[in-house]
């Protein structure tokens, strides 16, 4: 039998099942082989993102895996949403070191999403979602040949919003200048560019 068929009549809005839309929360007994496939359904009987939360990243990231195969097109009409992990920091609190860039990117992918309107499913553990974020995500501006750029406010703004200064870019939250040379791998970019500047303005961009 089709198993997301089985689930929407049992939680459709029509039968005894709860109003999803209205209601805070609510229990479910079921397996953990039929996680991914419910929540991809009763994603759909509501209109915002959907935010799971797990009680460790191990769970999280089974959803997750899971939950690639129930979105697509062929098998349920999900096609404005996106799975997106919010993993830990893997940082205690106040504990003083560098943070994991894979973690932080993914961690601003998602707030991205959520400020973009884009109704996300969002999957996530109970250390990850404990752990502060900021209210804003920073996106870069969309740069282009010509513009000014002033360096005295730019750099420090990358900084104050987890942008790291590096001596090679590699990873997205990354940059480095030389002169008037910078390169930045933005988070939300798949590559980084190199902005050559000639004074403040753009002269070239790669």
């Amino acid at each position: 039998p089709d198993i997301g068929n089985t689930i929407r009549t049992t939680f459709s809005k029509s039968s005894t099942g709860p109003d999803l839309e209205n209601i805070a929360s609510f229990t479910l007994g079921i397996p953990d082989e039929a996680k991914a496939a419910t929540i991809a359904v009763l994603a759909e009987e509501v209109s915002g993102p959907v935010l799971v939360i797990t009680p460790r990243f191990e769970n999280a990231r089974s959803i997750g895996e899971d939950m690639q195969s129930w979105i697509m097109p062929s098998n349920m009409n999900c096609r404005s949403r996106e799975v997106i992990s919010f993993p830990s920091r893997d940082l205690l609190p106040y504990e003083y070191r560098r943070s994991n860039l894979g973690a932080t990117f993914a961690r601003l992918q998602a707030l991205i999403s959520l400020s973009s309107g884009n109704n996300p499913i969002i999957i996530t553990d109970v250390q990850a979602i404990s752990q502060g974020t900021s209210e804003t995500p920073f996106t870069l501006p969309i740069f282009c040949t010509g513009q000014t750029i002033n360096l005295s406010t730019f750099i420090p703004t990358l900084l104050a919003y987890g942008y790291q200064s590096v001596s090679t870019v590699c990873e997205p939250g990354t940059f480095t200048q030389r002169g008037g040379i910078i390169d930045i791998f933005s988070t939300q970019a798949d590559k980084p560019v190199r902005i050559e500047l000639l004074g403040n303005e753009i002269g070239s961009m790669r």
